[in-house]
């Protein structure tokens, strides 16, 4: 549990200048694993008989949203509609705020709506909206601060885990046999969720999502301009 005080409880005894640099570290680290996770990745593909390139493409979000849409819309929505989102659903909630709580809620029902349902947009947003307040009004103004920390721990471990998983609904189609590429293809949000996780809960809300854009602003700049 060493590793997941420090995810929670680094403010207390560090300076945000050290948390600040341990993110960053983290994130290194991480880019530093990309390539012996690709080279792992194209033998995945070659030994369950997987089309890679094809499984790249369908993951591509910035392609589809620019020929659905265009590419300044891509842009807009992977730099800063989905950071804000995400970060309201995933992250927002774990001050154990009651309105950040209820905000979460109702930000993670209009997800699943949005990808598991047909109804309009205007629906989702009043059933969202409707999660929210009765969340905020109805529950006990302590709940979530007052669960043990051990609860506490779990729920921020399932929201990291949580925002990995979410990125699987980038793909249109699924394959069977491609389900340990997809494990794989899951390690880099899941410990980007992490990184953002610390940040949110050691140097505040603002700072995650800080990150998140930049995270996501280096994507577009390398898909785009370089």
């Amino acid at each position: 549990m060493t590793l997941l005080n420090h995810l929670t409880n680094d403010k207390d005894h560090s300076t945000k200048k050290t948390i600040l640099v341990r993110g960053i570290v983290g994130i290194g680290f991480l880019l530093m694993s990309m390539i012996p996770m690709a080279i792992i990745g194209v033998l995945l593909a070659k030994v369950l008989n997987v089309d890679i390139h094809s499984l790249f493409q369908d993951y591509d979000v910035a392609t589809k949203l620019t020929l659905r849409h265009s590419k300044n819309f891509a842009i807009l929505y992977i730099t800063l509609i989905a950071p804000i989102y995400e970060e309201l659903s995933y992250r927002l909630g774990l001050s154990f705020k009651k309105w950040h709580i209820a905000i979460s809620c109702g930000a993670l029902t209009f997800f699943f709506l949005n990808w598991f349902t047909d109804i309009s947009i205007y629906s989702r947003a009043a059933i969202g909206v409707t999660i929210i307040l009765l969340m905020g009004l109805l529950v006990k103004q302590k709940f979530g601060q007052n669960l043990d920390q051990k609860y506490k721990n779990i729920i921020i471990i399932i929201s990291i885990l949580g925002f990995g998983l979410s990125h699987l609904i980038n793909y249109s189609t699924y394959e069977i046999n491609a389900i340990p590429l997809y494990l794989l293809m899951l390690i880099p949000p899941i410990w980007m969720g992490a990184i953002m996780t610390y940040y949110r809960l050691n140097l505040g809300f603002i700072y995650g999502l800080l990150l998140h854009i930049l995270i996501n602003g280096g994507n577009m700049l390398f898909t785009y301009f370089l």
